[in-house]
């Protein structure tokens, strides 16, 4: 993944307060399959803010020195 690959628009979750619904709808839902899709989501979604924050991270530490 590369600075180009930051944007969430090709997640099926692509804001901070719609994962906080769906994980809301994941753990309310009973059925096995809506939970592992959402999971699945969510995952996704988490994974490309982490690495967000990462390159965040490392670009504010290049600033800096």
């Amino acid at each position: 993944m590369g600075l180009t690959d930051l944007a969430y628009d090709d997640l099926d979750i692509q804001y901070g307060m719609a994962a906080v619904v769906k994980y809301g709808e994941m753990i309310a839902s009973s059925s096995e399959q809506k939970q592992k899709t959402l999971r699945n989501q969510l995952l996704e979604y988490c994974e490309r803010d982490t690495y967000a924050m990462v390159q965040i991270h490392r670009g504010l530490r290049e600033m800096v020195g």
